[in-house]
Parts: structure tokens; C-alpha cells; sequence
């Protein structure tokens, strides 16, 4: 655990870039502001990050061990903030709309006997 600290108090321009990337595409790919693909590029970013600030890590070991840590400190902070978007959200008229617009009739389209090419065109005097 002292190698994680110490790594923690010499982290040098390159490994904190990396960790940035890391914890920015951690944060995409498991989010759903990206598309399918950008998640899946996100992910290998966040994966090449990872091994890349592992590696400029003195032992690596060390930096895998902060990387875990990252990776539960989003997961932790994301899951409290579901938990208070829970807690703060009503629900129960938010079901009530949901339930009241899917058992809306549908209306059927009613044939006109006038022709397309004989319409009057809107805005003009044959309209009113």
C-alpha cells in the first residue's frame, strides 16, 4: 500500500494525462452520451491508458493497484448519485403520464374526396 502512495505523490506530467484519459473514457464507455462505437473505442482507450500509466508506474504493480481504486471511486461516486436522483425523483406521476399516453385511441385517417392535385394551397384565398 506504500508503493500506491508513494506513486500517488510522484505522479508526473505523463501519468496524470494518462490518468485523465483513463478516467475520461472509463466515463464514456459506460455512459451513453457515445454511440455503440465510440464506447467500444472508449473502452480500448481507457484500457490502453490504464496499462500505459501502469507502465511509467515505479513498481507497476503499484499502478494497477491505483488504477482498481479509480475505476471503484467512479463506480461508488456514480452509484450515490443514482441513489439521490432516486430519492429526490417522484414517481408515481411520472407513471401515471407514462400509463395515460400509451392508452391513448388512435384516431383513423379519414379519406378526402378531393383530390391531391386539386388541394388548395394554404395561405391562399381558395383555402378559406
Amino acid at each position: 500500500m506504500l508503493e500506491v502512495v508513494e506513486i500517488a505523490k510522484t505522479m508526473g506530467p505523463e501519468q496524470l494525462f494518462l490518468a485523465l484519459v483513463f478516467l475520461a473514457s472509463y466515463a464514456l464507455a459506460l455512459g451513453e452520451f457515445a454511440t455503440a462505437r465510440g464506447r467500444l473505442v472508449a473502452g480500448g482507450t481507457g484500457v490502453l491508458a490504464a496499462a500505459g500509466f501502469a507502465a511509467f508506474s515505479n513498481p507497476w504493480e503499484g499502478g494497477v493497484v491505483l488504477v482498481a481504486f479509480a475505476s471503484v471511486a467512479m463506480a461508488l461516486f456514480s452509484a450515490t448519485v443514482w441513489a439521490l436522483w432516486l430519492a429526490t425523483t417522484p414517481r408515481a406521476p411520472r407513471a401515471a403520464a407514462q400509463a395515460s399516453a400509451t392508452n391513448l385511441p388512435r384516431a383513423r385517417a379519414v379519406p378526402s374526396s378531393r383530390s391531391v392535385n386539386t388541394a388548395p394551397i394554404l395561405n391562399s384565398p381558395a383555402a378559406e
